[in-house]
């Protein structure tokens, strides 16, 4: 049972990943940040995914999806935490919770110690045109909305750093492009 799911997540990556578009090279089309309604995780409000994500505040943005059962999201948040505190409001840290009931998932950013924002995918839309097989997942997304670096599985915040100043200095981080892993 365990390695026909391991094919299906396989196969389903393969599909995916050439609708995400490629890493590198000149006249990149970056996919863009999907205009969804979700939940604001703090108040159960109705939002725009876009809206959530800051674009119109010209800054990146790094955006970690998560669930309640993801162990390794348990090691990435904080250290996502910690990104967000030394980089201080040049860029946005953003988690979004994929389908666990909102008091619970308060109660779990609030037992690992996370103050960023959250948004609440309840039914999985934003996750599915993410292009989200598995968790954690992690997106750097530039000012313009566009998703300029990205990675299924737990990051290192390293990483995430190179893909940032790749950002800051005008070109892609090289190598990562939507849902690379």
């Amino acid at each position: 049972m365990r390695s026909r799911l391991a094919a299906w997540v396989t196969s389903a990556m393969v599909l995916l990943l050439p609708a995400c578009g490629g890493s590198s090279g000149a006249g990149q089309q970056w996919q863009q940040w999907p205009e969804i309604t979700v939940e604001n995780l703090a108040n159960g409000e109705p939002m725009s995914s876009r809206a959530g994500l800051g674009v119109e505040t010209a800054r990146p943005a790094v955006v970690a999806v998560w669930a309640v059962w993801c162990q390794p999201c348990r090691k990435e948040l904080p250290a996502l935490q910690e990104l967000m505190v030394r980089r201080g409001g040049e860029v946005l840290v953003m988690g979004i919770n994929h389908g666990d009931d909102a008091a619970v998932a308060r109660g779990f950013l609030v037992e690992l110690g996370v103050t960023f924002p959250s948004l609440r995918d309840p039914d999985g839309r934003l996750v599915s045109a993410l292009g989200v097989v598995s968790l954690p997942a992690t997106f750097v997304v530039n000012a313009r909305g566009e998703v300029t670096w990205s990675r299924l599985g737990i990051v290192d915040v390293a990483e995430v750093e190179a893909a940032l100043a790749a950002l800051e200095g005008g070109t892609h981080a090289s190598g990562r492009g939507p849902m690379e892993g």
